[in-house]
């Protein structure tokens, strides 16, 4: 009865040993299972060889640790840096587009039909509907004329006449000052503008690409090799202050016969550009042998961009002309002097049979 216990607590003392030793293997086991699990945590991963982040330190740190675990991820916003601080190269604004046009100018019923078939004539030669093509006309015409224009494709801008003060309205040019006002600003930082008593020979829109003067015209070479320009073509960036000189110079002309070519010319003869003389070449001129700067008078003739119908060689302007004049040809004119008068009351017959009736 007494021995019975002690066998009992040896095999107790027995089986705890046994418990006790596995345990401890077990924890041994364990242990360096842990280790090895840290090892791999605290180790920094490498970034892809594209990364653009820089290499963190290899020093075991929470964060480091906690890399491996959110990946990149965390590291992302771990090194990239406050979104207040990023630095980025500035795209300039894209350049806006200058804003140009035609101008041409309308006082009665015959500079409104000049003016709609000068319209179809800029368009014939290629001139896009994006670049309008503006008639300033006087607000003393009627509305009638205003509708021709409009159906032509212009843009009307009603404006009040310009008279020059010493000259009687009967002349025909007493509201030629009227063109003065392609100065005043509409908005557009380009002009174009054109007598519409002429006809175009070449496409004139590489005129809007010109550099920056208060204006540019063509070299008047029918008055002389001195500085002169005409202003049957003036390509203007347009100005209140320039307008406002001229507004002054006009105050007190110097004499009865003073133009919108002698003012502009007394005004800026020597600070504008000059375009060379075949742009504007009047129709008497082709029956002269005038060279400039091309092998022959053909190619002048060919180069040529604006003719402007102007007195000479025994005719006037075609409507102050009777085509039974053009009957008999003086055989040492050039052909296109005669044909040029010609166009031009077919273009009327055309477009301004208003005006005939």
């Amino acid at each position: 009865m007494v021995s019975r216990p002690r066998r009992w607590n040896q095999r107790a003392i027995a089986c705890a040993v046994g418990l006790l030793v596995s345990c401890s293997v077990l924890l041994v086991v364990l242990d360096v299972r842990f280790v090895d699990i840290l090892q791999v945590s605290f180790k920094c991963p490498s970034p892809p060889l594209n990364h653009t982040h820089p290499v963190l330190p290899s020093t075991p740190s929470f964060l480091t640790v906690n890399s491996t675990i959110a990946g990149d991820v965390v590291l992302a916003a771990i090194v990239a840096p406050p979104s207040t601080t990023t630095t980025t190269a500035s795209t300039p604004p894209p350049l806006a587009t200058p804003r140009v046009a035609y101008m041409l100018y309308a006082t009665d019923a015959r500079t409104v039909c000049n003016a709609v078939i000068m319209v179809h004539n800029i368009r014939h030669l290629g001139t896009p509907l994006s670049i309008p093509i503006v008639t300033l006309v006087s607000s003393s015409l009627p509305p009638q004329y205003t509708l021709y224009l409009q159906e032509a494709g212009a843009v009307v801008v009603p404006v009040e006449p310009w008279q020059q003060p010493l000259v009687h309205i009967s002349d025909e040019y007493a509201m030629s000052l009227t063109k003065l006002r392609i100065f005043e600003q509409r908005g557009y930082d380009k002009v174009v503008y054109l007598d519409s008593d002429a006809v175009i020979q070449r496409n004139l829109d590489h005129l809007f690409h010109l550099g920056d003067a208060i204006l540019w015209a063509p070299h008047a070479y029918y008055i002389g090799e001195q500085y002169a320009f005409g202003t049957t073509l003036l390509v203007v960036t347009p100005s209140d202050a320039a307008f406002a000189k001229l507004q002054h110079a006009l105050e007190t002309p110097p004499r009865p016969n003073y133009y919108d070519m002698d003012v502009l010319n007394d005004l800026w003869r020597l600070s504008c550009g000059y375009l060379p003389s075949h742009y504007v070449v009047l129709t008497p001129s082709l029956n002269e042998d005038l060279v400039w700067a091309f092998k022959d008078k053909q190619e002048r003739i060919n180069k040529t961009y604006v003719h402007h119908y102007s007195r000479g060689s025994d005719l006037a302007k075609p409507w102050h002309v009777s085509k039974s004049m053009l009957e008999t040809r003086n055989p040492a004119f050039h052909p296109l002097f005669y044909d040029l008068f010609y166009l031009y009351w077919v273009h009327e017959d055309k477009y301004c049979k208003w005006i005939q009736s």
